[in-house]
């Protein structure tokens, strides 16, 4: 049986009419018509079934809910839990940022052993803890050790040049080398809060495939469960009929080695030829002609216009590279498209009121063109140079 929402003016009406019927009422022949035209009827009773009608209808709406809360393409919040925990797919929860960090040591005569589990803080306090040990080589004032965010969820994000602090506790009479100083060269990696209601949906929908072991769904389920990464690809056959190209950004050496064991442990249904990369990254040189006066009465002054300048060159940056905090830019093999990165600057520096992408050829400047970035490859803004009419 089908549930059908009620709401006050039907249920107040029906309870009216039956009212009527019984004599409970006037039977004056305009009565109910006086009353659904709402017109003024001074009649306790009637007043009455207008209070039970507003209530039932609050009644109409937790029934809606309970109806509605096991039915996947309807359910929210905990309903939604529920139904993923049922079926054995549940909600992939806030993962943790990811950085590479670059310590400076002591010069030793020895292969020293530097372990895992050093915790390093931005001045304003958000930690990191190393998640791998690292042999530090004989002679070598320089290591690379991965780490990831204490806390999950976008907040744990860094900008690069921020994890500066190391823990009291990291000194050689407990960790067997001394520390110097620690920095992440570039920003942080990864770090999405808890997937929504809407993106777990899709996952709920399609759990039967992401418990097919190697299938795509699986892999797909892997990755929204995995930490501090940006983005991934998936290239099948690209070496041999069977093999898997797998690309994940950033791709540290660490999160290659790491991924490609928890693949072959939990996803694929036996050890199969894959190969992991980080994705190359291709330069994307910017030449542009922008213009701020249309329309003006009085035309921008040229340091107000060098200011405008600076803010579209950042609104570029950000529009290809991303930063840390708020806009992920280009994915792995997301194709450059002029267009689009014009409304995303006019978003950016809404001052703006025209702007021409061009590009040098043989035949001297044309009007830009899509730059084509393949699954391997990853946009990183190059040369920009703006002209400002």
């Amino acid at each position: 049986m089908t549930f059908v929402q009620k709401y006050y003016e039907e249920l107040f009406l029906f309870s009216l009419e039956n009212a009527y019927d019984d004599g409970l009422i006037s039977h004056d022949d305009e009565f109910l018509t006086y009353v659904k035209s709402k017109q003024d009827i001074s009649n306790f009773y009637v007043m009455n079934l207008s209070v039970l009608a507003d209530s039932i209808e609050d009644v109409y709406y937790d029934m809606n809910d309970i109806y509605y809360s096991n039915k996947v393409d309807y359910a929210l919040g905990s309903d939604l839990d529920e139904i993923g925990r049922i079926v054995g797919c549940t909600r992939p929860a806030a993962t943790k940022a990811s950085v590479e960090l670059t310590f400076t040591t002591e010069v030793y005569d020895t292969v020293k052993t530097i372990p895992e589990g050093i915790i390093v803080s931005t001045l304003g306090g958000t930690k990191y803890i190393t998640v791998q040990s690292v042999d530090l080589p004989v002679g070598t004032a320089e290591i690379n050790i991965q780490a990831e965010a204490v806390e999950a969820g976008i907040d744990s994000r860094v900008l690069a040049g921020t994890l500066v602090k190391i823990d009291t506790n990291a000194v050689e009479e407990i960790i067997g080398v001394t520390l110097k100083t620690v920095t992440n060269p570039a920003g942080s990696s990864g770090g999405v809060d808890e997937y929504t209601d809407e993106e777990y949906r899709e996952l709920i929908l399609d759990w039967r495939k992401e418990n097919i072991r190697g299938s795509k769904e699986a892999y797909e389920y892997f990755f929204a469960n995995y930490d501090g990464i940006n983005s991934y690809k998936l290239i099948p056959n690209w070496n041999v009929t069977g093999s898997l190209k797998v690309v994940v950004d950033p791709g540290t050496p660490y999160q290659l080695n790491d991924v490609y064991e928890k693949l072959q442990a939990t996803v694929t249904q036996f050890p199969e030829d894959i190969s992991m990369f980080a994705p190359e990254p291709l330069p994307i040189d910017i030449y542009a002609v922008c213009n701020v006066d249309i329309d003006l009465i009085n035309p921008y002054s040229s340091v107000e216009k060098e200011a405008i300048k600076s803010r579209i060159i950042d609104a570029i940056k950000l529009y290809i590279n991303g930063d840390v905090e708020n806009y992920s830019g280009l994915g792995i093999g997301e194709d450059f498209i002029p267009y689009q990165l014009g409304v995303f600057i006019h978003e950016q520096v809404p001052e703006l009121k025209n702007i021409n992408f061009l590009q040098y050829t043989n035949s001297g400047v044309v009007p830009a063109e899509p730059v084509t970035i393949t699954d391997e490859q990853k946009g990183v803004a190059n040369d920009i140079t703006i002209e400002m009419e």
